[in-house]
This record gives structure tokens, sequence and C-alpha cells, in this order.
């Protein structure tokens, strides 16, 4: 996939690139903090294609890097719905791509 996809939300808007990397900028300064570089696909074997990783995102202040995951899901298009910080600088996301291939479409909520 060759597109980013953004979430906004009142204090930040949420860019994320599959494949490549994630990132947070300020709405109130502009500064961007990369949250994430695409790592792999989760370990688990019941979720393998349907968790996305990202790492080695820019360290918090006092804290560790900060790290993405994407959960992803099947629908009609291609969309980041929503995004949340469980743990401190650990944050995740859920975006829809639609990837059609043999007349199958899939919808990935990441």
């Amino acid at each position: 996939i060759d597109q980013c996809f953004e979430y906004e939300d009142r204090e930040y808007i949420y860019k994320l690139c599959p494949f490549d990397k994630t990132v947070q900028k300020s709405k109130s300064n502009h500064q961007e903090t990369t949250i994430g570089y695409w790592k792999s696909w989760s370990d688990d074997n019941q979720k393998k294609y349907s968790e996305m990783k990202f790492d080695n995102g820019l360290s918090c202040w006092n804290g560790p890097q900060r790290s993405t995951k994407v959960i992803v899901n099947c629908g009609i298009e291609n969309k980041l719905v929503a995004v949340s910080e469980p743990n401190r600088c650990e944050v995740k996301k859920n975006r829809c791509i639609n990837h059609s291939y043999k007349n199958m479409t899939r919808r990935f909520v990441l």
C-alpha cells in the first residue's frame, strides 16, 4: 500500500503509513513525533495478519520508546477509524483498508 491515512482528535493528527511508519502531529505547534517504524505482523498466529507492529519511535521523556499496534479489520473503504493510548507512549490504531484481489474485497482496520 503506497498511501498514508490520518485520524484527527482534539489535540493531535495521527498518520499511519502502512509498512513504513506512524506519526503524531500536534495541532497546537504542528510538531511531528514518530511513534513507530514498521516492524512486523503480530507474533501471535491467531492474529498474524490482523495486527501490525510499529516499534522504535521517539523515546518518551523519562520513558520508553514509542510504539504502535495497528488492528486490521475487513471492510469496504480505506480509513483510519480510531486511535487510543492504552499505556504511556503505546498507541493503538484501528484502520480500514479496502484491498481487492481476485474479485475479493477485504477491509482492514489499522
